[in-house]
């Protein structure tokens, strides 16, 4: 083997060697603890049936912010995996499940009534939960920080 077919093989050998290494996932932030809605930065839009947390909007209808922030209770989590409840305004609670993103940046988190998807950004949680049951529409926007 020539000294250029050597340097070749050697480089061909690291390519392949650091294209087969697992990508890293990020750190894993610790979400346990409960999260409190800044309402200031809170919105919801909604339209079509009441619910059990809203009254009836046969328009779409722009809700002012103030009093609509929900709590976030995360009470367990296990690596990127994690579970625990939100509560309404009004004291309702709901059991939710969610994970981190591998990025360690995203979460996604699934209820019975919608699913929140969001973002961990400067130690708070920007966060949205959808809910499109038949009859109603909901998108709400909440920035949460941990107590």
């Amino acid at each position: 083997m020539t000294p250029s077919s050597m340097v070749r093989a050697v480089a061909v050998a690291a390519t392949l060697a650091l294209g087969a290494a697992p990508a890293v996932a990020a750190d894993v932030p610790n979400l346990v603890g409960t999260w409190k809605s800044v309402d200031a930065e809170s919105v919801v839009v909604r339209f079509g049936v009441a619910t059990e947390h809203n009254p009836e909007a046969a328009t779409p209808t722009i809700v002012a912010p103030a009093g609509q922030g929900w709590t976030l209770v995360i009470e367990k989590q296990e690596g990127r995996a994690f579970h625990g409840y939100g509560q309404s305004p009004g004291g309702k609670k709901d059991t939710f499940v969610g994970v981190v993103h591998r990025d360690g940046d995203h979460v996604v988190i699934a209820a019975s009534d919608g699913e929140l998807t969001g973002e961990i950004d400067d130690g708070k949680l920007d966060v949205c939960w959808t809910d499109d049951r038949p009859g109603r529409a909901v998108v709400a926007c909440w920035l949460l920080a941990k107590e």
